[in-house]
């Protein structure tokens, strides 16, 4: 099982929408979800299938009415795209009316920060708008972060590995040489240098 993200988009597309239709419609209605081309194939999920969602309400059945890809990405990892309606995401998530987030395209000639100062006094003091160039950087930050946690739980692999590692090794070094005591001595006896003895370890 990978990381569900749930989607809406408008049944009729949009310039801004980031997903590619590979197969199939973008859902319109309840009843009807599109998936990540990856997913529905780890899944062997196609057009018709039915599949079952529970957010926060009980399970829902749905029937699978189009495969998509986010831009030109042919996977996204463990991540898993589940694309409704607007109507029915509001609804199975309790966010009637409300939306996380609404992208913004600006006419020719109107830069990015003419089109904020445009939008920032029609919000709400809740709301905010960034430009896409801030988006990008917020989000490359977080990701950035993420990846972090994930180098320190892997760094602290690494050093209980080397520990282990090293435990190992002198463990077995000295049992050889616990069980080949009297060879050695009786090289030594013999005039074997300490070189000569430690090299035949």
């Amino acid at each position: 099982p990978g990381s569900p993200i749930a989607l809406s988009v408008p049944s009729r597309g949009s310039a801004l929408n980031t997903l590619r239709l590979v197969s199939g419609r973008f859902p319109s209605g309840a009843g009807q979800i599109a998936l990540d081309q990856q997913t529905a194939n780890t899944n062997h999920f196609h057009l018709g299938s039915r599949i079952g969602v529970a957010a926060r309400h009980p399970l829902q059945w749905f029937r699978v009415v189009g495969l998509v890809r986010f831009g030109g990405a042919q996977s996204l990892g463990p991540m898993q795209l589940l694309v409704f309606d607007l109507p029915v995401a509001q609804q199975m998530f309790d966010k009637q009316g409300l939306y996380d987030e609404i992208d913004v395209s600006a006419r020719p000639g109107i830069s990015s920060q003419q089109l904020v100062r445009a939008i920032a006094p029609l919000l709400h003091a809740t709301a905010e708008v960034k430009t896409a160039a801030k988006q990008v950087q917020e989000t490359t930050k977080h990701v950035e972060e993420g990846m972090a946690i994930v180098r320190y739980v892997l760094l602290a692999f690494g050093v209980i590995a080397l520990f282990v590692g090293a435990l190992v090794i002198f463990n077995t070094l000295s049992v050889t040489v616990a069980q080949r005591t009297r060879e050695l001595a009786t090289l030594r006896t013999l005039g074997a240098s300490r070189r000569q003895v430690l090299d035949s370890v």
